[in-house]
């Protein structure tokens, strides 16, 4: 009898010890991070599918969101500009840059009978929106032409162009109501186009970022001619004015700097959007020397005391 029970007491001890709770692993963190990394992966390819899922009209709403932030923020980016007079035309480039980064970028060809100008638009340093104007006369006395062609650039990829184009016998061409026509499919045969736009779009920029910009500082000038005009640079404006016995007349304008092949120019801006243009023959602490283009005189102005 105690033997039975000796083999009881034994058969319950071995029952009790396979059934305690194992001790948790400790984790390895090699094993760790593998597993974060398939998490990653597994996630960029989310990512990566959620891309390509996306429709034409939705990747053109995402080009043109891009385009709109770039409209409303145009007055905040540094300007610049160069012309280069070439036979009977010149090559116009204009461009907008925020913090050195080019947003909004201008290349025009523009001659005697005939002109074409090359919008680029960038976001985050990718070129998204192209806009082509052309125009062109058969004689000087007409027919006129003018085209218009967007090109619309996802990832690299022309996704959709339109194109309008109006012909008239005389006077303006108004291509505002033009019917747009829709002729990817020739662009998309084409080879290169964007490779194209881009070679452009890099020459233009780094001859505009090339361009030497000018500053001038605050303070009021004295016309050398009439002691009773003069100028006054103040936080981005100057201001034209005259002073007679009774009162003082003035005129008010914004102004843009530029360089170009070691001459300064000044480009004074009326609020009708009215241009005057002039170039800096000397500015020290003491004396301001410009030169209107339009009529070639030269004025002269001394630091007021």
């Amino acid at each position: 009898m105690k033997i039975k029970l000796v083999f009881v007491c034994l058969f319950f001890l071995i029952v009790a010890c396979g059934n305690e709770p194992k001790k948790a692993e400790p984790i390895n963190e090699d094993e760790e991070t593998v597993d974060q990394t398939i998490e990653e992966f597994v996630d960029e390819g989310k990512k990566s599918s959620e891309k390509k899922s996306l429709t034409i009209d939705e990747k053109i709403n995402i080009i043109k969101d891009n385009f709109k932030i770039i409209k409303s923020q145009i007055s905040n980016y540094e300007k610049k500009e160069q012309n280069d007079d070439v036979g009977g035309g010149f090559i116009g480039r204009e461009g907008y840059f925020d913090a050195g980064v080019p947003r909004k970028i201008k290349h025009g060809d523009y001659g005697e009978h005939g002109s074409k100008a090359t919008t680029f638009y960038l976001h985050d340093n990718k070129l998204f929106f192209v806009l082509e104007e052309e125009f062109s006369e058969e004689t000087m006395r007409g027919p006129y032409t003018k085209k218009e062609t967007r090109f619309y650039i996802y990832e690299n990829e022309v996704i959709r162009v339109l194109e309008k184009k109006r012909t008239v016998v005389s006077g303006v061409v108004d291509i505002e109501n033009a019917k747009n026509k829709d002729v990817t499919e020739q662009w998309k045969s084409k080879s290169n186009v964007v490779s194209a736009f881009e070679k452009i779009l890099r020459d233009t920029s780094v001859s505009l970022i090339n361009v030497k910009s000018v500053s001038l500082d605050n303070g009021r000038w004295i016309s050398k001619e009439d002691p009773s005009t003069g100028i006054e640079l103040k936080n981005g404006k100057l201001i034209m004015f005259h002073k007679s016995a009774e009162t003082t007349t003035s005129n008010t304008y914004s102004y843009e700097l530029t360089e170009h092949e070691g001459v300064e120019y000044m480009t004074l801006i009326k609020d009708t959007g009215e241009e005057l243009k002039y170039s800096i023959l000397e500015y020290t602490d003491e004396i301001f020397v410009i030169s209107y283009l339009a009529r070639g005189n030269r004025l002269t102005y001394v630091k007021e005391k």
